[in-house]
């Protein structure tokens, strides 16, 4: 009798143990992917701080030729891509 009391408890904890483990796995998956995706976003904002910081310093060159310009515009066309969602890619 009391071995068949000790499996059934044996048998209660294991089954217990899967049951937490099934609740934990998703957690932590979606821990990981949450901070995979912040590292994401962190990284481009600072590319984004980055891209300004450069935009602002062509403007205070005060160069004013064809290609200073033409570099000003483009960072700013990529960084308005960036602010529309171009971090998913």
């Amino acid at each position: 009798m009391e071995k068949r009391e000790q499996v059934g408890a044996e048998e209660l904890k294991t089954h217990s143990l899967n049951r937490k483990q099934k609740k934990v796995r998703p957690i932590a998956q979606a821990r990981a992917a949450y901070e995979q995706l912040m590292e994401k976003f962190v990284s481009t904002c600072q590319q984004a701080r980055e891209f300004r910081e450069q935009a602002a310093e062509l403007q205070r060159s005060g160069r004013t030729d064809f290609r200073v310009r033409g570099e000003i515009q483009q960072r700013r066309r990529k960084w308005y891509r960036m602010q529309r969602g171009g971090w998913n890619k």
